[in-house]
């Protein structure tokens, strides 16, 4: 697989050009023994873009009733730059014992390169004590920063499981017992805050071309994961099935320049029942559980705590025996400890409270006619925080409601066969505002776009396809927390696929 592409980004000034090339070889070693060989590199470079908007002019209007526009750039296109090189090599192995017992191995090596300046703006002016001022107020001029990375990063996962299957009269089983470990390193000169300096967002062009030299700090970050997991999933007495898993991870980063460790044992455990009952109606619950220590340094030059979530679910999947189709309805419930936050002015942080969430979810995928199918998705989520006296707050970013609904027709006949049309509606609901941002707890507005697509095969080995996302170009603010993010707008996208 290769592909070599140049895009200019939304915001001003912007764009990148990718050369992605991933060979791979496949080895069939005898009839129960196969070897895939896997390798790629990808080089990235050009301007990148800094979408992080005041909530001020986005989503409330400046004092003259005016509002930013989304191509703005509150960047430094001047002078920010980005390249990006990677390359991996791997490989999968697999062997069939027979009697059900197979063993799989698999390793990677991941190499990255990367040289990173991005200017960036505060996203509110601030009083003497930190409280947020519009900046209107501030006669348009907020502090501005630079994120600077120059550095390397070097991976190695590795994960090797044997499974068997085995069956008699009223259960089929599958048990998997398996390691895997993951190894990262990180050499790098690295700041959030490399070069600051003051803009006026009433004038910005005038603050382009910042001058003098960002400086980074030495950032040396090795992190090492030892995981041990066993799975087990049966089918008993044709009825149900069941599922559950255990895992236990031992997790261990350190940041050498400053003599920062962070450490973590910890078991997770998974289950799910299901129930495959008459007319297609098959309820079902789930446990799961998951861990992961993010690598890096967060916005208070600090390692991150453990992510860790725990998640319920409730639900049944129905398959109707009169129509093609699988619907299924499900609650949740879940807590986050850990989860990744903004601290306010634009650095990522480790969350001191638990988020927790819960809400419901409806899919259906429906095929109406042999050419006709139809998709829908929808979620409500009520996602919050509790702190240590029991106040809740509600989260930024997650809207309450979100729908997906698409559509495509399949033509095989006539002078339109091989043709394929399809059309889709996004609804995203409001959604809040992070609390103490300049407009705290504010309400987003909804939005609903449009999205179209048509593809045709001219034949086995050429198709063509064209996609065009937001079909009336609708500006909208897709989420706020303490800054604002506009939603994508119009984007035709066209390709040309040959098939060996």
């Amino acid at each position: 697989m290769a592909s070599l592409n140049h895009a200019y980004g939304e915001w001003k000034d912007t764009d990148n050009k990718t050369v992605y090339i991933a060979p791979s070889l496949e080895w069939d070693i005898s009839e129960r023994t196969r070897l895939s060989i896997l390798t790629s590199y990808q080089k990235d470079s050009g301007t990148p873009s800094s979408n992080f908007y005041p909530q001020e002019g986005t989503l409330r209007a400046l004092p003259d009733g005016s509002y930013y526009s989304r191509n703005l750039n509150f960047g430094d296109p001047v002078n920010d730059h980005e390249e990006n090189k990677q390359y991996s090599l791997g490989y999968e192995l697999s062997h069939d014992f027979g009697n059900g017992l197979r063993a799989n191995s698999s390793y990677r090596y991941n190499h990255v390169e990367n040289n990173h300046r991005g200017g960036y703006i505060y996203p509110s002016a601030y009083a003497a004590d930190w409280s947020a001022v519009a900046p209107s107020a501030n006669g348009y001029n907020v502090s501005g920063q630079t994120v600077f990375n120059q550095g390397k990063a070097i991976s190695h996962s590795t994960d090797n499981r044997i499974s068997w299957d085995f069956k008699n009269d009223w259960l089929k089983n599958t048990v998997v017992v398996g390691t895997d470990y993951r190894h990262n390193k990180v050499d790098a000169q690295y700041s959030l805050y490399a070069l600051g300096y003051t803009a006026n967002l009433r004038d910005y062009r005038a603050t382009w071309n910042q001058t003098g030299t960002p400086v980074g700090t030495d950032t040396h970050i090795k992190s090492r994961q030892l995981g041990f997991y066993l799975q087990n999933q049966a089918r008993i007495a044709d009825k149900y099935l069941l599922g559950f898993g255990i895992r236990h991870d031992r997790a261990r980063q350190n940041e050498y320049t400053s003599d920062q460790t962070v450490k973590n044992n910890h078991t997770s455990y998974s289950g799910s029942l299901m129930y495959e009952g008459a007319f297609g109606l098959n309820p079902y619950f789930s446990y799961s559980e998951s861990f992961r220590l993010p690598v890096g340094l967060s916005g208070n030059q600090s390692l991150y705590d453990p992510n860790i979530t725990r998640q319920y679910e409730l639900g049944v999947k129905y398959l109707p025996t009169w129509l093609d189709s699988v619907i299924t309805l499900a609650g949740f419930r879940a807590k986050d400890t850990g989860a990744l936050v903004n601290n306010g002015t634009g650095a990522t942080i480790s969350s001191a409270e638990p988020i927790y969430r819960k809400g419901f979810e409806l899919q259906a995928d429906v095929n109406l006619t042999e050419n006709w199918n139809a998709t829908l998705a929808y979620t409500y989520t009520k996602a919050e925080s509790k702190a240590t006296t029991g106040e809740k707050t509600r989260q930024s970013l997650i809207p309450t409601n979100a729908l997906a609904a698409r559509t495509a027709y399949n033509f095989t006949d006539g002078v339109l066969n091989g043709l394929t049309v399809g059309a889709g509606v996004r609804y995203l609901g409001h959604s809040v505002t992070s609390k103490g941002s300049l407009y705290s707890h504010a309400r987003l507005p909804s939005a609903t776009v449009v999205d179209l697509m048509a593809r045709y095969n001219i034949n086995q080995n050429w198709s063509a396809q064209l996609n065009v996302d937001n079909v009336g170009n609708r500006k909208y603010v897709a989420a706020c927390d303490y800054y604002c993010y506009y939603g994508a707008e119009r984007k035709v996208n066209a390709t040309v696929s040959y098939k060996f």
